[in-house]
């Protein structure tokens, strides 16, 4: 059980100066944590409760003018008294004036054993590859964005359009792949004209570095900044 829970946003702590949810107490009928907004002395209006069954928050109080919950900081109007199961974030909403009452990282968040992912194109932010005028487009390959089986391994390709027409590489080759690591941020990319070698760039947390040849930002090479990791079937 967590104690108390960082707030980050919100009305609450923008404007009525609250930094945290408190542990008020524990529902063992229901399988709940109670939190209370501040500390336990404040009325119980605005108080939530995580779940440890079905891995929600949710609102326990029956006035309806406080904690709804949306998927986002501009989801506002949600009228759900619930979150989905094991949201990473939680956006709690004043229903009463429809507007962002309070944000925080979930503590009790599971990481799943793993996470796929969808590749897109994606510019090098410096580099000879940048100078060159290049960019970083998925491999022509069928279904390449969804990652593709090599020796056993899920990666995702890339080829590089030739500035004399065509692309860097076609077919089974490719000029740039990634393999994903056991979390998001520990993956290896590769620069290789193959896909079964090549060489291993760097990274300075999510940028990545291939030598003097191209840096870029890993998450800008998959749909939604979602990195694909550990072992994907």
């Amino acid at each position: 059980m967590v104690s108390s829970i960082n707030i980050t946003n919100g009305k609450a702590f923008n404007n009525e100066n609250y930094t945290s949810y408190i542990h008020r107490s524990t529902d063992t009928t229901n399988s709940r944590y109670i939190y209370a907004l501040g500390n336990t002395s404040t009325s119980t209006a605005k108080d939530i409760a995580y779940e440890w069954v079905s891995q929600k928050w949710v609102d326990i109080d029956t006035n309806a003018t406080h904690n709804t919950f949306g998927n986002s900081v501009s989801d506002t109007a949600n009228t759900s008294r619930e979150t989905s199961a094991n949201p990473q974030t939680v956006y709690v909403m004043e229903t009463y004036w429809n507007l962002l009452y309070a944000v925080f990282t979930n503590p009790y968040y599971e990481a799943p054993a793993y996470r796929t992912g969808t590749s897109q194109g994606f510019a090098f932010t410096s580099g000879t590859w940048k100078g060159y005028g290049y960019t970083a487009i998925i491999d022509d390959e069928a279904n390449s964005s969804s990652g593709k089986l090599v020796n056993g391994v899920r990666q995702w390709e890339w080829d590089m359009p030739d500035i004399g027409g065509g692309r860097l590489y076609s077919g089974a080759n490719n000029w740039i792949y990634f393999v994903p690591g056991t979390a998001e941020d520990n993956g290896t990319w590769y620069h290789s004209s193959t896909s079964t070698g090549g060489t291993a760039g760097t990274r300075n947390g999510r940028v990545i570095s291939i030598g003097t040849s191209a840096t870029f930002d890993e998450t800008n090479a998959f749909v939604d900044g979602l990195v694909p990791y550990g072992d994907i079937p």
